[in-house]
């Protein structure tokens, strides 16, 4: 049973926060920017994991964080190639 007795008190069932069309549309907005899933859930004020759920659903999934870290770190590694220093 979803709803028990918990010391006097009937538990409640988790609230579903159903997604908007503004919100979908956002989503997509930030994924098709490169956005992380961190960062979308803040922009939606959702937890990480419905973020992630509701990309997948759309068919959009957001990119893996290792492909991610590794598009920023490639200009750092090519600029790592010149000298510290110009003498």
């Amino acid at each position: 049973m979803a709803d028990q007795l918990v010391e006097g008190i009937m538990a409640r069932r988790p609230i579903v926060v159903r997604w908007t069309p503004e919100e979908i549309e956002k989503l997509k907005a930030l994924v098709a920017q490169g956005a992380s899933a961190a960062r979308a859930a803040a922009a939606t004020k959702r937890k990480i994991m419905a973020v992630q759920v509701k990309a997948r659903e759309l068919g959009t999934p957001f990119s893996p964080i290792r492909t991610e870290r590794k598009k920023r770190q490639e200009p750092l590694a090519k600029n790592e190639l010149r000298p510290w220093r110009s003498f």
